[in-house]
């Protein structure tokens, strides 16, 4: 791979964003890392940190479509909206990533979108039939629930020795949100993620599974240690 590798990011500077760029500063030193952002002023840190910013909003296509010029791989974060506000948003990233004749576009999923009963799943399942029908190849990231979700929780859990919620004896493979960033960088950062090697999509999720039984109290005071996951996925067509 070599400097010509130019590697967009969009929602650099959202929770996942902020992570998926400094991995990919990491991982892929010898490429031009392009972060897409509503606010370039407010993205100091990450201008300081080596990124290129350029201005993208998601209900902007014009913004979006400048912003792309040049770039050759395009990491595709969901946007923080649901429904079909969100498929809208995507389509806007899409049509403009066919237009830049992007030759890879990897997409941060859910896990399961195919199949899930739940109600976020719906744009997830959209979006990925969009980037089908793109033409563009792309890596389907399909990622589990972020720990970060359930931490907010834990010191009340620990205190109290219960956890209040409905998922009953239900098992969780959750994941920091830094090793799905680190997942997601892994991605276009390495060479072969092209051409007949993409079109794939991958399950994420940790390798440690928490239940939503007797055990939680226990796993709510993990959640308070800090500690990294290993996430593995399964890859299919």
């Amino acid at each position: 791979m070599t400097n010509s590798e130019q590697i967009a990011v969009t929602g650099a500077t959202g929770q996942l964003g902020r992570l998926v760029v400094a991995e990919l500063l990491q991982a892929a030193p010898w490429a031009r890392v392009i972060g897409l952002v509503r606010n370039v002023a407010a993205a100091k840190a990450l201008a300081d940190s080596g990124v290129e910013l350029r201005r993208a909003d998601y209900d902007d296509p014009a913004s979006i479509a400048t912003a792309l010029v040049g770039a050759n791989k395009l990491l595709l974060i969901s946007s923080s909206e649901i429904g079909r506000r969100r498929v809208a948003q995507h389509r806007n990233v899409i049509d403009a990533a066919m237009a830049a004749r992007m030759k890879l576009l990897v997409y941060t999923s859910l896990l399961h979108a195919d199949k899930s009963p739940m109600a976020l799943a719906d744009g997830h399942r959209d979006t990925e039939a969009l980037i089908r029908a793109s033409g563009i190849p792309f890596v389907l990231l399909r990622n589990g629930w972020y720990t970060e979700n359930y931490a907010a929780n834990a010191p009340t859990a620990v205190k109290h020795g219960t956890v209040l919620g409905a998922a009953g004896d239900g098992r969780i493979s959750s994941a920091a949100r830094a090793d799905f960033a680190a997942a997601a960088a892994a991605v276009p950062s390495r060479p072969g993620w092209s051409g007949l090697r993409a079109r794939r999509r991958h399950g994420l999720h940790s390798h440690r599974i928490c239940s939503g039984g007797r055990e939680t109290v226990w796993e709510a005071r993990d959640l308070q240690r800090p500690e990294r996951s290993r996430v593995q996925g399964r890859a299919a067509v």
